[in-house]
C-alpha cells in the first residue's frame, strides 16, 4: 500500500528528532560540564525532540534510538510504530491537561519560570496534539491494519499471496464485466479468452473465460460460468487457482465462494 503523506512527515520528523539528539550528544560530550547540555536553548531544544524530556548522554541515547526505531517503523507502514506514536503523545498530552487543570488552575503552581518553557511546551504539545489527532483517523487507522495483514498473508507463504491477488483479479473482473449480460458471454463461447493486466501486480495477468455450467445443458436456459484465473506474465502461462460466477439469461449475476 502507498505510504500517505501524513505518515512520511510524520516519520521525517522522528528520523529528523533522532539526528538532533544524536547531535546534541556530540556537542554535550564536548562541553566541560559533562551530562547536560551546554546552553539552556539547546537544553529546551532537546526538551522538544525528546518529547518532553530531560535526560543524560545515556538517557539521549536509548531515546534517540527509540525514536529513529518508531521513525522507521511508520515508514514501513508497521502497526506497532502508530501505537507507540499514539502512546507518546498521548502520555505527554495527560501530562499537559493534568499540570494545566490540576496544578496551575487549581493549585496555582506558576505557567513558566522563564521566556523558553511557554514556546518549547507549546511546541511539544501543538506536535503531539497533530500527531494524535491524525494517526487516530479512521483512514490512517485502516491503512495501517491493511499493511500488517497484507504483510503476514506474504509471510505465510506463496499460496496465501496468490489466494489474495486471486481476490483481488475476481473483484476487478466483477466490477469491469459483471454487468455485460448472458448474451455477451453467450457470444464468447468458443473464442479465445478475455485477458487484461491485474490491477496490483504487474507480473501477473487476469484470464476470464465462459463455460455453460456443468449443472446445465447448452442452450437450455441454463445459467454461464465465468472463470477467473491468474496467470504469470511469462511465456509458460501457468495458471494459478480459479474462481467462478454465474450469469443467468435473465441477467443475474451470482458470486461464488473460492473454487
Amino acid at each position: 500500500m502507498k505510504r500517505p503523506l501524513g505518515v512520511t512527515l510524520i516519520a521525517l520528523w522522528q528520523f529528523c528528532k533522532a539526528g538532533f539528539l544524536g547531535l546534541a550528544m556530540a556537542i554535550a560530550l564536548w562541553h566541560p560540564g559533562g551530562q547536560r547540555p551546554p546552553s539552556l536553548l539547546l537544553a529546551y531544544l532537546v526538551f522538544i525532540a525528546a518529547p518532553g524530556k530531560e535526560a543524560g548522554l545515556i538517557g539521549l541515547l536509548g531515546i534517540a534510538l527509540s525514536i529513529y526505531a518508531i521513525g522507521g517503523g511508520l515508514w514501513q507502514m508497521k502497526n506497532w510504530a502508530r501505537y507507540a506514536l499514539l502512546l507518546q503523545s498521548g502520555w505527554m498530552l495527560g501530562r499537559f491537561l493534568v499540570f494545566l487543570f490540576i496544578g496551575v488552575w487549581s493549585l496555582g503552581w506558576p505557567w513558566h519560570l522563564n521566556s523558553l518553557q511557554p514556546l518549547a511546551a507549546t511546541i511539544v504539545i501543538g506536535i503531539d496534539a497533530m500527531v494524535f489527532w491524525y494517526l487516530c483517523l479512521e483512514e490512517v487507522k485502516q491503512g495501517f491494519e491493511q499493511e500488517s495483514m497484507l504483510v503476514g498473508r506474504t509471510r505465510s507463504g506463496p499460496a496465501a499471496v496468490a489466494t489474495t491477488r486471486l481476490d483481488e483479479a475476481y473483484a476487478c473482473a466483477l466490477a469491469e464485466y459483471g454487468n455485460k449480460g448472458f448474451e455477451y458471454w453467450k457470444g464468447l463461447m468458443g473464442q479465445g479468452p478475455i485477458i487484461f493486466p491485474h490491477p496490483n501486480d504487474a507480473k501477473k495477468q487476469v484470464e476470464i473465460s465462459p463455460i455453460w455450467d456443468p449443472s446445465s445443458e447448452p442452450g437450455a436456459g441454463g445459467p454461464i460460468r465465468v472463470l477467473v484465473s491468474l496467470l504469470h506474465a511469462t511465456g509458460f502461462g501457468a495458471q494459478l487457482p480459479i474462481r467462478s460466477f454465474l450469469v443467468y439469461p435473465d441477467g443475474t449475476v451470482v458470486r461464488s465462494e473460492r473454487d
